[in-house]
Parts: structure tokens; sequence; C-alpha cells
């Protein structure tokens, strides 16, 4: 009896600070072995007990033989999810507070009411404890407690079914915040039952509905909890943009979210928690075709939480490097790459640019006595012809080890073809590198803001490839960098309009903006367009003016086929030599030329503004101004000129 009364003392209530020792020393004697030591008070656990020994490790020594035998309690039953714990055959009604465990327990073991409310016949009660705890003597000795109705104040009966409930550590923590109730588990039922059913998940689908009938790439979900009404915006033609219409409650707005996150695979946390970073993937059905949602949270403090989910139509038909507005050399340039079956072709650009469909494109396009897989985290567009594997890699203590085991398995599958995803890391750098060494091709992505940028960033301490593999000639077969911009409707205005009413801010200084063109590309003006304010019926965005005048987006890239020259300059961490190399390729090649050697993803975009298919505006954000152009080349010059000089002074001094 003293041990027993020992033993709630010490572990069924909270610690003091004062006179503190090692719980594990008592814990030795009944077989418990937590993963940390527990302190405890020798005077609080004594407090209420004469025949307990003054000397609290003599105490201990005279148990430590003693048989501890656990009665028969009922089974356990383990549930790994949310959406299991919500299948329970009976309905979880909460925690029971009555019972004064101590701060050590609180995250592990936790009683909890099912069937019904407390005191009613349906009433049951079970232990929610975490694996490590499941059979633990704390556990046993509050199963015993709750068996037994003369040791407390309420009348409970434990659950037949199972007495423990065995639940991750992540579950029980969002129970014992209260961020799971038995309301959020009925939600949970509906959706597990029929997601159609419930009005959250309608909403959610209402909204993704609208985004993907105006072709946005990415729905963002901003909550301010100090406003009464938080906003939903879009990503359309790569404006970031806020209907009135889907202005909302932020309650609202977070019980969409709440739902979504519990319809949702692959995420870190059983339930949608406003303090961390999360991802998951969402499978809708949106017009009849399958749609996924990327899901990405941030934790940010001002004005609050928000959550980013990018639309991936992952049935989408494959299209052609031509439908995806790539020039006729640039295609023949992949195509020299991908004739060879070894070294990388590298997608580089900045987020949202489109190098998931270009890359599925080139795989897409491989012929069918080539043997692709897709290795993806995770996998975004389905490839006729190609066998896929999502990689699922947790936002925190990522090793990377989740690629080993099919990267090992790809070695034997004969492999001619293998995409990677994105190279954002040791893992996937050290992976790319593997395949390529082994004599396959690789298709990867990356974010970089230029195509030579992407030598950089693969050479970097965060990816660690060592300039040594990205020099040896054919490793890297190619490198593109692309960038997305609006394509002008047809409703287009001549450029000359961009002083007149209703393009104020060029009013002024729209001449010089004109002869500054003229200066820098000597283009033929009447064939260059501004976009229409007023739009047409084609364009016109009801609510959202700035999107007026454009349809669609059409693509500038630059591609880089590495050669010696470049290669030894990559070795040499040259940057500057690189670029200037590369640009020298384009020779006397007007910019209103379709061919696109040596020249930039700004020029490219210059020639398919030189076509009246793009708006001038629309290309400084994506690169740089035209005035930044004038001055980089006058720099340029300038430094041509002094090595110019340099040279002639040091042929005349040999003289």
């Amino acid at each position: 009896m003293a041990m027993v009364n020992l033993f709630r003392k010490l572990f069924l209530r909270p610690a003091l600070v004062e006179n503190q020792v090692i719980a594990s020393d008592i814990a030795a004697a009944v077989n418990f072995r937590p993963r940390k030591p527990l302190k405890v008070s020798v005077a609080d656990a004594m407090a209420d007990s004469e025949d307990i020994p003054s000397n609290i490790e003599a105490f201990a020594t005279s148990v430590a033989s003693t048989n501890v035998q656990h009665g028969p309690f009922g089974k356990s039953i383990s549930v790994e999810t949310i959406k299991d714990f919500a299948t329970l055959p009976l309905l979880f009604e909460g925690l029971v507070n009555d019972f004064q465990l101590g701060s050590h327990l609180g995250y592990n073991v936790q009683p909890a009411l099912f069937g019904g409310v407390q005191g009613s016949e349906a009433a049951r009660i079970a232990i929610l404890v975490n694996p490590l705890y499941a059979n633990s003597d704390e556990v046993v000795e509050l199963l015993s407690i709750l068996a037994n109705p003369k040791q407390h104040k309420h009348e409970f009966k434990l659950w037949e079914h199972a007495s423990r409930v065995i639940i991750p550590h992540s579950l029980m923590l969002s129970l014992s915040r209260g961020e799971i109730d038995k309301n959020s588990l009925s939600n949970r039922r509906k959706i597990n039952s029929d997601p159609k059913k419930h009005s959250f998940y309608v909403a959610l689908e209402n909204i993704i509905q609208w985004g993907v009938r105006q072709n946005a790439s990415d729905v963002h979900f901003n909550l301010n909890f100090n406003e009464e009404h938080s906003e939903v915006r879009f990503t359309i033609n790569g404006r970031y943009v806020a209907p009135q219409m889907w202005r909302m409650p932020t309650q609202t707005m977070f019980q969409i979210l709440s739902v979504a996150w519990m319809s949702g695979t692959g995420g870190n946390g059983p339930s949608y928690d406003t303090r961390v970073e999360q991802q998951c993937r969402i499978a809708l059905k949106i017009d009849d075709k399958p749609i996924m949602l990327r899901w990405a949270s941030a934790s940010t403090e001002s004005p609050g939480p928000s959550v980013t989910t990018r639309i991936i139509k992952s049935d989408a038909n494959i299209l052609t490097l031509e439908q995806l507005s790539y020039l006729p050399d640039q295609i023949a340039t992949y195509n020299r790459a991908m004739n060879a079956e070894k070294g990388a072709i590298i997608l580089a650009g900045v987020v949202n640019s489109g190098k998931s469909v270009t890359i599925a494109s080139l795989m897409g396009s491989l012929p069918d006595y080539r043997k692709k897989l897709g290795i993806e985290d995770p996998v975004e567009i389905l490839i006729p012809g190609m066998l896929q594997k999502s990689i699922n890699r947790p936002l925190e203590g990522d090793t990377g080890k989740e690629f080993d085991a099919i990267a090992k398995t790809a070695k034997r599958f004969a492999m001619n073809d293998i995409l990677i995803g994105e190279i954002r890391d040791k893992a996937t750098g050290m992976l790319m590198v593997d395949i390529v060494l082994m004599g396959t091709s690789v298709y990867c992505t990356t974010h970089t803001p230029s195509a030579l940028g992407a030598f950089d960033k693969l050479a970097s301490d965060m990816v660690g490839v060592s300039r040594d593999f990205l020099s040896v000639p054919g490793n890297v077969k190619l490198i593109t960098y692309q960038a997305l911009l609006p394509k002008l409707c047809t409703c287009a205005l001549p450029l000359k309009c961009i002083t007149q009413q209703g393009h104020a801010e060029y009013k002024a200084s729209g001449n010089d903006y004109i002869k500054r063109l003229q200066r820098l590309y000597d283009l033929d003006e009447s064939m260059l367009r501004i976009g229409n304010r007023e739009g047409c019926p084609k364009c016109r965005h009801e609510g959202l003016p700035e999107l007026n005048g454009f349809k669609g987006r059409t693509l500038a890239a630059e591609m880089v086929e590495p050669d010696e020259t470049l290669l030894s300059m990559v070795k040499q961490a040259d940057s500057i030599g690189m670029r200037r190399h590369v640009a020298e390729l384009r020779g006397s090649t007007r910019f209103d030329d379709p061919l696109m050697v040596g020249k930039s993803a700004m020029e490219c975009a210059v020639y398919k503004m030189s076509t009246g298919i793009l708006d001038p505006r629309e290309i400084e954000p994506r690169f740089h101004s035209f005035e930044r152009e004038e001055m980089m080349r006058a720099s340029s010059k300038h430094y041509a000129e002094h090595v110019e000089k340099q040279v002639y002074t040091a042929l005349k001094k040999v003289r």
C-alpha cells in the first residue's frame, strides 16, 4: 500500500520545485523507463502518507524486488491518424479533467470520455496514451483507479473494446491543446463519409472552381485575426489579385481551412495549426476534372497566418513545346540535348514560371522505346508512358533518406530518362549527380534568376554539387531559364497611346520611354503594342481592372548549351565571364530576329514585344527596367574599351 500511495503522489499530481529528486530512481522499482528524467518533490510525495520511509532511496530499494502484477484492463488499440481516430465506434466527447495528472504526463496520458456525456448510461472512458507510455505503470495505476469507483468521486465504465487508445504524439498534443474536439471530429466524420455534404468543404470547392475557371495558378487564404474579415487572393496571369466577392468573415475562412486540411493527405500534423508551417495535398474534382491542391502554410504574425494552394491539373493534356510558345530554334536546341541518353537537362526559373509544365512536355515527347521514371515531391502532372513515384518529404528533420530506396531501385530498372523534380538541397543534388554518373539522362528543375545562375545554385553550400562535376563536358547538357509574361489581347493599343489619357504615369515621360526602346533595340514602332485598360468582352474581368487587356500568358526563355570555354569559367566560378561569353554568341543577330542563340530571356521577350504580343511595361518587372539595360550596356562598353586599351598598351611594350 505504501508503494501505491507513493506512486500516486509521484505521478498523478503536479510536481513541486523544491527538494527535487530524479523519479527514475523510483520508476526502476516498477519497471518504468521515461524518455527523460522526471523531477518530482520528495516533500510532496510524502505529505499524506505516514508509512513512507524517510529515506527515499531505501524505500526504492525495498520494493525493487517486488513482483508487480498488472491486472487485466482490456486490450489496447492503435490509431495512426485523426481520420482513423474519427472512425472509432464510440463518439469522442472530450478529455476528463477530474484527475490531476502531473505536468510531465499531460501531453502523454489523458483519460477521455466516449459515447455520451459524463454521468450518462452510454458514457465510457478510455486512456489516450502516447506509444512510449502505453504499458507504463502510470497508465496501469490510472486504469486501476478508474476501474475502482471507490477511489474517485465519479463512477466511470471502462470502454469494453479497448481501455487504452494509443495515438501519435502529434495527435495527443492537438487534443491536449483543444485543437481537436467533439465538433472538429464531427466535421471529420462528415468528410470521411461524404466530403461534398460538408458546407465548408463546398465553400472550398466553390473558391477553387472560380480560380480554375479564371486560369489562376494559386489561391491564397490570408487570415487576419485582428479583423472581422479576411481576404482570398488569386494569382492570375502572374498578378496577385483580391476579388471582393471572396472577402469573408475570418472565422469562416479558418473553418474552411480546417476542413480542407482534414481532407488532405501527406500532411504534417492532424489538424490545421496556425502556429507552424505545414504542407499537404488535397484532391478535388472541379467541373468533373481531377484537381490537386498543393498546400503550403506559413505561420506569419502580421497580419496573420497565410495558406497558399497551388492548383495542379494532374490529368491535363501534355502540351507540345510549340504550344508552350517556344520558338523553332529553341525547340531544335531541346531536341539536340534530348537525343543524347546521358547528362542533365535543367529547367530554371522563379516560382510560378511554368517549369513543371515544360518538363512534362519534354518527358511526354520522348519516344516510347525509352524507359522513363519520375521521382517527385510530389508528382504534379501525370505523364503517359512514364513510371511516377511521389516522395513525401517532411518540413522538419528532412534528411533526404526518402530518395535512397527509389534511387537504388532505379539503377536496376534500366532507365533511359529520369525526372527528379526540383533540385533544392544536398539530397536532390547528390541524386542528380548519382544518376548522371550512371549514364542516364536526368531532367530536373531549380529556382534561379537566370540560366547561368543554375551553375552557382548547384555549386552552392546549400546543394553541394562540385564545380569539378559541373565542368565535365556532357554532365550538364542544357540549362533553360524561362519566365511567363501576360500576353496581350487582340484589343491592344498602339505604343504611341502610352502618352494619351488613361496612362497618366507615362503622359509626361512616354516619348522618352519610346525613344529609349528605339535606341536599345531599333524596332519597328508600328508593330509595338500596349494593353487596353478598358479591355474587351474577351479579356475584361469585372472587379479586377488590373487584368483587363491581357489574355493568357506567353513564355520567354534563354537556353545555354555549355561549351568548353564556358565550362572552364564554371570551374573557376567566373560568373561575369560566363555572361559575357554567352552574350557574344548572339553576334550581330537583330533583336527582332527569331533566332535566339546567345540571347537572354529578356531579349527573347523583346523579340515577342516586336511582334506585338507583349506590352513592354510587362517585361521590366520580370527582368529589369530598360533604363537599367541602357546603363548596363554603357558600363560594358566602357569595360570593353578599357580592356582594349590594356591590350594595346601591352602589345606596345612588347614591340
